[in-house]
Protein backbone atom coordinates (compact mmCIF):
# COMPACT_ATOMS: atom_id res chain seq x y z
CA UNK A 1 0.00 0.00 0.00
CA UNK A 2 1.65 3.51 -0.93
CA UNK A 3 1.76 5.74 1.92
CA UNK A 4 -0.26 9.05 0.17
CA UNK A 5 0.79 11.67 3.60
CA UNK A 6 4.63 12.17 2.58
CA UNK A 7 3.17 12.60 -1.41
CA UNK A 8 0.66 15.25 -0.23
CA UNK A 9 3.20 16.98 1.86
CA UNK A 10 5.62 17.34 -1.01
CA UNK A 11 3.03 18.78 -3.21
CA UNK A 12 1.54 21.02 -0.49
CA UNK A 13 5.07 22.33 -0.38
CA UNK A 14 5.52 22.14 -4.31
CA UNK A 15 2.75 24.59 -4.79
CA UNK A 16 3.71 26.96 -1.59
CA UNK A 17 7.17 27.69 -3.05
CA UNK A 18 5.52 28.66 -6.02
CA UNK A 19 3.20 30.89 -5.03
CA UNK A 20 6.12 32.68 -2.66
CA UNK A 21 8.57 32.60 -6.28
CA UNK A 22 5.58 34.26 -8.16
CA UNK A 23 5.20 36.75 -5.16
CA UNK A 24 9.07 37.51 -5.30
CA UNK A 25 8.80 37.72 -9.05
CA UNK A 26 6.09 40.18 -8.87
CA UNK A 27 7.20 42.68 -5.84
CA UNK A 28 10.57 42.97 -7.63
CA UNK A 29 9.04 43.66 -10.55
CA UNK A 30 6.61 46.67 -9.51
CA UNK A 31 8.85 49.95 -8.27
CA UNK A 32 6.19 51.75 -7.23
CA UNK A 33 5.29 49.72 -4.47
CA UNK A 34 6.64 52.04 -2.02
CA UNK A 35 5.07 54.88 -2.96
CA UNK A 36 1.75 55.79 -0.72
CA UNK A 37 -1.20 54.18 -1.60
CA UNK A 38 -3.03 57.45 -2.65
CA UNK A 39 -0.33 58.19 -4.58
CA UNK A 40 -0.11 54.52 -6.82
CA UNK A 41 -4.14 55.05 -7.38
CA UNK A 42 -4.55 58.49 -7.85
CA UNK A 43 -6.78 59.37 -10.64
CA UNK A 44 -4.47 62.52 -12.10
CA UNK A 45 -6.90 65.71 -13.04
CA UNK A 46 -5.56 69.66 -13.89
CA UNK A 47 -8.86 70.57 -12.74
CA UNK A 48 -8.54 72.65 -9.40
CA UNK A 49 -9.10 71.12 -6.11
CA UNK A 50 -11.39 73.60 -3.99
CA UNK A 51 -10.77 74.91 -0.46
CA UNK A 52 -13.69 73.39 0.98
CA UNK A 53 -12.93 70.17 -0.39
CA UNK A 54 -9.22 70.48 1.14
CA UNK A 55 -11.40 71.29 4.58
CA UNK A 56 -13.71 68.63 4.15
CA UNK A 57 -10.96 65.78 3.56
CA UNK A 58 -9.68 66.61 7.16
CA UNK A 59 -10.50 69.52 8.64
CA UNK A 60 -7.69 72.07 9.48
CA UNK A 61 -5.04 69.71 9.57
CA UNK A 62 -4.38 66.03 7.48
CA UNK A 63 -5.94 66.40 4.23
CA UNK A 64 -3.79 64.21 1.70
CA UNK A 65 -3.74 65.55 -1.89
CA UNK A 66 -1.67 63.43 -4.23
CA UNK A 67 0.74 65.50 -7.07
CA UNK A 68 2.21 64.75 -9.61
CA UNK A 69 4.98 67.76 -10.90
CA UNK A 70 5.73 69.04 -13.82
CA UNK A 71 9.14 67.40 -13.94
CA UNK A 72 7.38 63.81 -13.99
CA UNK A 73 7.66 63.01 -9.82
CA UNK A 74 5.19 62.12 -7.64
CA UNK A 75 4.60 63.69 -4.27
CA UNK A 76 1.97 62.97 -1.14
CA UNK A 77 1.29 66.33 1.01
CA UNK A 78 -0.73 66.83 3.69
CA UNK A 79 -2.14 70.48 3.89
CA UNK A 80 -4.44 72.59 5.61
CA UNK A 81 -6.38 75.14 4.32
CA UNK A 82 -7.76 78.10 5.80
CA UNK A 83 -6.25 81.28 4.10
CA UNK A 84 -2.74 80.36 4.03
CA UNK A 85 -2.10 77.04 2.47
CA UNK A 86 -0.19 75.09 4.48
CA UNK A 87 1.87 72.06 3.14
CA UNK A 88 2.35 69.76 6.72
CA UNK A 89 4.53 67.49 4.72
CA UNK A 90 5.45 66.78 1.32
CA UNK A 91 7.52 63.47 0.07
CA UNK A 92 8.92 63.44 -3.46
CA UNK A 93 9.38 60.60 -4.90
CA UNK A 94 10.92 59.40 -8.40
CA UNK A 95 8.04 57.97 -10.95
CA UNK A 96 9.81 54.65 -9.94
CA UNK A 97 8.69 55.25 -6.68
CA UNK A 98 12.47 55.95 -5.33
CA UNK A 99 12.17 58.70 -2.72
CA UNK A 100 13.58 62.07 -3.56
CA UNK A 101 12.93 64.39 -0.42
CA UNK A 102 10.64 64.73 2.50
CA UNK A 103 10.28 68.72 3.54
CA UNK A 104 7.79 70.13 6.31
CA UNK A 105 6.03 73.09 7.23
CA UNK A 106 5.74 75.04 3.78
CA UNK A 107 3.28 78.45 4.05
CA UNK A 108 2.06 79.11 0.50
CA UNK A 109 0.44 82.71 1.19
CA UNK A 110 -3.06 83.61 -1.19
CA UNK A 111 -2.08 84.02 -4.78
CA UNK A 112 1.51 82.59 -4.50
CA UNK A 113 2.85 79.23 -6.49
CA UNK A 114 5.60 76.77 -6.00
CA UNK A 115 7.42 74.12 -7.35
CA UNK A 116 7.44 70.67 -5.00
CA UNK A 117 10.30 69.61 -7.11
CA UNK A 118 12.50 72.23 -4.99
CA UNK A 119 10.13 72.73 -2.09
CA UNK A 120 10.10 76.77 -2.99
CA UNK A 121 7.94 79.03 -4.04
CA UNK A 122 8.56 79.56 -7.43
CA UNK A 123 7.41 81.69 -10.47
CA UNK A 124 4.02 80.91 -12.64
CA UNK A 125 6.55 79.69 -15.27
CA UNK A 126 7.90 76.91 -13.40
CA UNK A 127 5.35 76.40 -10.56
CA UNK A 128 3.61 72.81 -9.59
CA UNK A 129 0.97 74.28 -7.88
CA UNK A 130 -0.88 77.67 -6.82
CA UNK A 131 -3.24 78.13 -4.27
CA UNK A 132 -5.52 80.58 -5.84
CA UNK A 133 -7.47 83.32 -3.97
CA UNK A 134 -10.14 85.34 -5.52
CA UNK A 135 -13.99 85.78 -6.96
CA UNK A 136 -14.11 82.63 -7.96
CA UNK A 137 -12.64 80.78 -4.33
CA UNK A 138 -10.01 79.41 -3.15
CA UNK A 139 -8.50 76.33 -4.70
CA UNK A 140 -5.48 74.36 -5.31
CA UNK A 141 -4.55 74.73 -8.51
CA UNK A 142 -2.14 72.38 -10.77
CA UNK A 143 -0.09 74.49 -13.59
CA UNK A 144 2.44 73.65 -15.98
CA UNK A 145 1.20 69.87 -16.52
CA UNK A 146 1.03 69.14 -13.20
CA UNK A 147 -1.64 67.37 -12.37
CA UNK A 148 -3.33 66.38 -8.58
CA UNK A 149 -5.45 63.93 -7.02
CA UNK A 150 -7.87 65.06 -3.86
CA UNK A 151 -7.12 61.72 -1.45
CA UNK A 152 -10.42 61.58 -0.19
Amino acid sequence: MIDVKPVLTASVVWLLALGFAADARAQAGAGDDRLPFCVRAAKWSSDPIPAADLWNAGGPGGAEVAVKTNAGNLALLSVSAVDTLVIESAQLFTPAGEPISTKEYLRVPAGSTFDLDTGTASSDAAADLKWNWGDGGRSLEPLNGAMVYDCR
